[in-house]
């Protein structure tokens, strides 16, 4: 499943009902989105900066005790980091980004960002050929 997002108003065409995706498609629904939140002191998105560390999807099931009905609770969790605790971005870009994330999934599925600082980020983490660009590598 591709899909190219161009600016946010494009999220209401993606999916209305993401609570009933699998988890693989709710991860590069994720993963594309994530390259639509841009360092606005690079331009550069935090997919290809190599901000990502991790994205996976917990899933929950909840059964009421008087119904055989089942009910699946999903969360998005992305582990991102910034290229230092000092960021002028630090506060803005993780919310960026969960909040897209949730626009482009749906109110169904709890998005967290969880800010890491370990491993450090570090140029080796950009993707490469604009890390060579940026003459960085």
């Amino acid at each position: 499943m591709k899909i190219k997002f161009s600016k946010i108003e494009d999220a209401s065409e993606v999916n209305p009902v993401a609570a009933d995706m699998s988890d693989d498609d709710i991860l590069v629904i994720a993963r594309q989105g994530l390259t639509q939140i841009i360092d606005p002191e690079l331009g550069i998105d935090v997919i290809s900066l190599g901000l990502i560390y991790d994205i996976y999807v917990e899933s929950v099931d909840y059964s009421l005790i008087d119904s055989s009905k089942t009910t699946i609770i999903k969360s998005l969790i992305v582990d991102m980091t910034l290229t230092t605790p000092g960021c002028p971005v630090a506060e803005s870009l993780p919310i960026q980004a969960r909040e897209y994330l949730s626009e482009i999934l749906g109110s169904q599925i709890d998005v967290q960002i969880n800010i890491v600082w370990d491993p450090p980020w570090s140029p080796e983490k950009m993707d490469l050929t604009i890390a060579r660009a940026m003459g960085l590598l």
